[in-house]
């Protein structure tokens, strides 16, 4: 989402939100999966392909 001000004649101003992953989605990595050991983690994953949500803002002055 973005929001764009015009200040002046030549000046403006801009707002952005972004955001990445915004689902929040996870993608389990099938190499990490525990097969068979003896700390009662078996079927447990240990690691993920996906990156967590992540939101970003900015200000932007443009003259």
């Amino acid at each position: 989402m973005a929001k764009t001000w015009k200040v002046y004649e030549r000046m403006s101003l801009k707002f952005a939100w972004d955001v990445f992953n915004i689902t929040n989605s996870v993608r389990f990595d099938t190499n990490s999966i525990d097969n068979g050991s003896d700390d009662g983690g078996f079927g447990l994953y240990s690691g993920t392909l996906t990156n967590p949500r992540v939101q970003q803002f900015s200000l932007r002055l443009t003259f």
